[in-house]
């Protein structure tokens, strides 16, 4: 318990508190325990207890609108407390809650003998992301100072033999759809991007092979330099394409500063690209763990919940769509389709709920390799973090994969 109590000591609204607060909420500070979908305060029903979650998850609704999302170190209740008002929506735990209970009495006494606490309960949410800013801040750049260059970040490299044709060359760039081709000698390397382009084609008298246009030596780096030396390199150099080997000196991609800038500044971005870019299970599974820090950054900015949910689904779109590419043969991409259910169907999730999916198979089309299929998809859905339906409301279940008729 000592110590639950000083993990949130750091924490607003309680980092406004001195130690002979936290000695009154030692002694009556409660630790609560409740399971998925328990309703902890109905609409126009009174809060007695001021609750502050360690794990799990709280939703507010309104007549079934999703308002806002509790997580740990989040406290609600107080302001209706203090205002001696009903609760003007619904509480719901939607995955099981531990929490500290603060009864009314105890924390009316908190508020009488600290103002700047009891204030902190009348701020607007803009004013609670405000008192935030600085220590997530501080934890979200020490984040990005620590971290390392990974594949997951990278392009597909264009490779082309030194002897290739500029015209051939600039084909196979289109066909890949990159914007840096890179150029196989027999001593290593080059690098062409639209500055050597824009010079060829200025001054493109006796220019036949991309050797003759190519930069080399280029500038490298190593898969696991920290990114943000790696962010110093390509500003100081004008570097917008970075070719990056692995430790066993293997080429095994290009980083484009546009990514890298956004890495630093727009986590959502960055899961969005890596999510388009994956080609593996892995790669799906590694983007889709970046989730929760590109949540927990649009909530310290103060975004409301509901953009944020519309943010998470557009990333699960992404999601789900290369689940389907790369686990369900070309057969049944072409003669089924898979539909989301439940919060995720509604557009509505932040953080992971349970799976609610089902295949619906065009008539005539039914496939004899169907547990195993469904069960890959299931099982990459296990590994990302979604937790399975009680209800059994998935695609492995017989009674949600089948045929129009």
């Amino acid at each position: 318990m000592n110590q639950l109590v000083d993990s949130i000591k750091e924490h607003p609204p309680f980092s406004l508190l001195d130690d002979a607060a936290f000695d009154i909420l030692q002694k009556n500070m409660r630790i609560g325990y409740y399971p998925n979908s328990t309703v902890l305060v109905s609409s126009k029903q009174s809060f007695d207890i001021v609750y502050l979650v360690i794990k799990g998850q709280v939703e507010a609704r309104s007549d079934e609108e999703l308002l806002y999302v509790y997580g740990n170190n989040d406290i609600f209740g107080g302001i209706e407390v203090l205002k001696k008002e009903p609760s003007t929506y619904e509480y719901i735990v939607t995955q099981e809650l531990i929490c500290f209970e603060i009864s009314k009495s105890v924390f009316i006494e908190l508020c009488d003998k600290y103002t700047s606490f009891r204030d902190y309960f009348f701020l607007s949410l803009v004013d609670k992301a405000n008192a935030l800013k600085n220590k997530r801040e501080y934890e979200f750049m020490s984040d990005l100072m620590v971290s390392r260059l990974e594949k997951s970040l990278l392009h597909t490299p264009c490779i082309v033999d030194g002897s290739a044709t500029v015209v051939s060359a600039l084909e196979m760039m289109e066909n890949m759809r990159v914007s840096s081709i890179l150029v196989k000698n027999r001593e290593g390397y080059g690098i062409v991007t639209d500055t050597d382009l824009r010079h060829y084609i200025l001054n493109s008298k006796n220019i036949d092979q991309i050797s003759q246009i190519q930069t080399y030596p280029m500038i490298t780096a190593v898969e696991g330099e920290f990114l943000f030396n790696i962010l110093l390199l390509m500003t100081q150099r004008s570097i917008k394409h970075l070719p990056v080997f692995s430790k066993d000196n293997e080429l095994i991609g290009v980083l484009e500063l546009i990514d890298l800038v956004s890495f630093f500044s727009n986590q959502a971005y960055l899961v969005n690209i890596q999510m388009q870019n994956a080609s593996s299970l892995e790669d799906v599974i590694s983007a889709s763990k970046r989730l929760e820090i590109m949540i927990s950054a649009l909530h310290s900015k103060g975004v409301k919940s509901r953009y944020i949910a519309r943010i998470v689904s557009d990333v699960n779109k992404r999601m789900y769509n290369k689940l389907f590419e790369l686990i369900f043969p070309q057969e049944w991409q072409e003669n089924s389709s898979l539909v989301l259910l439940g919060s995720e169907g509604r557009l509505e999730q932040i953080l992971r709920t349970d799976q609610d999916n089902a295949i619906i198979f065009k008539t005539g089309f039914k496939p004899n390799n169907i547990p195993e299929v469904t069960n890959k998809f299931v099982g990459a859905l296990d590994a990302i973090g979604f937790p399975r339906c009680e209800g059994n409301v998935m695609a492995v279940n017989p009674k949600w994969c089948k045929s129009i008729n």
